[in-house]
């Protein structure tokens, strides 16, 4: 939990930032759409590390006309935290009408309202000057706090970075608009089994951690699959010679066999070791 959960008085609401991140078309088949962009619009749970509702729409729509779906995403007793993109007086307006808590950064060049009896706004600056003017409806919190829940906004800027970086999501593979929105979903229910899986704790904890560890057990079973395919390779080839082959023989082949299936597990002690945090235990520990 972090720092900021245990200081407020609002502990028993959960931080849901909101944020949209852009998808480039490169084939020219969805220009023929006038399509040249894919947006995916979500929400992060940061308690439970879980993804909200997700919108997937094509075009290059701004992010304050998906104000209902936004609306519907927002779980109860949570504060939603927001960029300037979505600013809007009248968006806060409605998310006061529904009760919804909100922490957003508004935009410098709008006319701020004062003292308003829904929302107020909160007027900082970081180290390097640069000023954040946020409106929240969390009248029992001060200014210092409100700055702090927004600075919890990053983690869906992780996310993205995350989906892009290691589950590929803005390298499409796809030229089809369905195809395009299933393997968006697809990298979205991905990223969820990650978050539910349990590996090893000499393997880490972290999600890099799970996907690494996923990625080399692939990687042995394709080595023993090699091996095995080698075996039952020779044995098509040459069924007359190898029925009468020597102990011995026999005993040089499934040393071979061995001898590549080492490998592949010493390449995994290897990667694993790599692991500055686990690095001891993995030491003394045996592979699974």
């Amino acid at each position: 939990m972090s720092q900021a959960r245990k200081r407020h008085r609002c502990s028993s609401l959960m931080l849901f930032p909101i944020d949209s991140t852009v998808i480039t078309l490169t084939s020219k088949l969805f220009w023929f759409y006038k399509y040249h962009q894919v947006k995916l619009i979500t929400g992060f749970d940061l308690t439970e590390n879980i993804l909200g509702k997700a919108v997937v729409s094509f075009g290059e729509r701004h992010d304050l006309s998906f104000q209902d779906e936004i609306l519907e995403m927002i779980p109860e007793n949570a504060v939603a935290i927001m960029d300037r993109g979505f600013a809007s007086w009248r968006f806060l307006e409605r998310l006061s009408e529904r009760k919804c808590l909100f922490v957003v950064r508004i935009k410098n060049n709008m006319r701020m309202k004062l003292n308003h009896e829904r929302y107020r706004v909160v007027q900082f600056f970081d180290e390097h000057g640069t000023e954040f003017r946020i409106a929240t409806n969390l009248m029992h919190l001060s200014d210092e706090e409100v700055s702090e829940l927004y600075r919890h906004r990053w983690g869906i800027e992780n996310l993205w970075k995350f989906l892009k970086m290691h589950l590929s999501l803005d390298k499409l593979i796809t030229k089809s608009l369905n195809g395009v929105i299933n393997q968006i979903y697809m990298v979205l229910i991905g990223y969820l089994i990650l978050e539910l899986m349990e590996i090893p704790e000499y393997f880490g904890r972290k999600l890099l951690d799970k996907l690494r560890y996923l990625q080399l057990i692939k990687f042995c079973c394709r080595i023993q699959h090699f091996c095995m395919g080698c075996i039952l390779w020779s044995f098509r080839q040459c069924p007359t010679s190898l029925r009468n082959i020597s102990s011995g023989e026999a005993a040089i082949m499934a040393m071979c066999a061995m001898r590549v299936w080492g490998l592949a597990v010493t390449k995994l002690r290897i990667l694993a070791l790599s692991n500055p945090i686990c690095c001891m235990s993995c030491r003394k520990s045996t592979l699974p």
